[in-house]
């Protein structure tokens, strides 16, 4: 390593990838596997003045539990006393709002072939009880592969049976209108809505509402008042129009999307969250994988291999275990896609 490259822990820290709230996030190689991984490095300072310490545990804490192809991974946690480092999967083609805006807009073959994937993570998500939130191009990533990673999960929260949600969260020109409205909502049709907008987007270019002035842009999602491109097909108008209902009890149920005649020709049935397998922490440890990770320069504090294979399997806080899991994931993804 040269004398002016920054490192945490395993990590050597490169060129930064994106700005937000609360900080940069940078690309950077572990050390032992060679790896690109995205690390979002928070400031504390930054976190405790806007009180946003929540949403920040609450993303950790969603991304530790899922286990999804369309769910951006999170590798560790790592802190300092000034900055927090959130190890994350690098999805080196950025974001779908990035594709939109160079590409004007998609063919329907190809908006299928994103916003399948999108469906697939969300129901992942509503599967185990939680709501996105604040569904957008921004948050959607695309890794080498073309795979969609769904990120930024700062604003979701757990839904409660019988139970309705209240936060008026999200960006407005995806938010629905209950949403916008202040009003009790259902986290799943909130998140139905803002896949519509996606989806509009992805086959026109542009947005179905976006104006400057908030007041009209919030009458026009209200009153759902947008116009179709001539362009999209007549099952593709048929399913916008059945995601973007002002009403959320006519909205198309979020299970139902994948059912629908415009989708459901091209759906992949291992998409399907109950036919997804443990990708990411298998039951069986990869003999091959096992010994690259032997080979490499982790201290494996003296265990032997069956504890070590323990120890990935029961995801200690080891880092030979995050080595494990960065060389797993690569290589589902290469065989996924040969």
């Amino acid at each position: 390593m040269s004398t002016n490259e920054l490192k945490i822990e395993h990590y050597v820290l490169g060129n930064t990838i994106g700005i937000g709230a609360f900080g940069k996030v940078k690309i950077a190689k572990h050390e032992f596997t060679s790896n690109n991984v995205a690390i979002k490095i928070i400031n504390k300072k930054r976190m405790r003045d806007k009180n946003m310490g929540t949403r920040i545990k609450r993303e950790i804490k969603l991304l530790r539990y899922f286990n999804h192809p369309n769910i951006i991974r999170l590798y560790e946690v790592l802190e300092t006393q000034t900055d927090v480092f959130l190890v994350m999967e690098h999805a080196p083609r950025g974001e779908l709002f990035e594709l939109i805006a160079k590409k004007g807009k998609l063919t329907e073959h190809e908006a299928k072939f994103y916003f399948r994937q999108i469906i697939a993570g969300v129901e992942y998500c509503h599967s185990n009880l939680v709501a996105h939130r604040d569904l957008k191009p921004e948050n959607i990533l695309i890794d080498n592969y073309n795979v969609v990673k769904i990120a930024d999960f700062g604003l979701s929260n757990l839904m409660k049976d019988g139970k309705f949600m209240k936060t008026d969260c999200g960006s407005p020109n995806y938010a629905a209108p209950e949403v916008i409205a202040k009003k009790k909502y259902c986290g799943t049709e909130a998140d139905t809505w803002s896949c519509g907008v996606i989806l509009f987007a992805l086959l026109a270019g542009f947005l179905p509402f976006d104006e400057e002035v908030l007041p009209l842009l919030f009458r026009k999602i209200k009153d759902a008042e947008y116009e179709m491109p001539e362009h999209f097909s007549t099952e593709a108008k048929d399913l916008i129009f059945r995601m973007l209902q002002p009403d959320p009890i006519l909205r198309l149920k979020f299970h139902e999307i994948k059912l629908h005649p415009w989708l459901r020709s091209t759906y992949m049935i291992y998409l399907d969250p109950r036919q997804i397998r443990h990708f990411i922490n298998p039951t069986k440890i990869d003999g091959d994988l096992f010994g690259q990770l032997r080979a490499m320069g982790f201290n494996f504090k003296g265990l032997s291999d069956d504890k070590i294979k323990e120890s990935i399997k029961r995801r200690k806080d080891y880092s030979f275990v995050i080595g494990y899991n960065l060389i797993f994931d690569e290589a589902v993804k290469k065989t996924s896609h040969d």
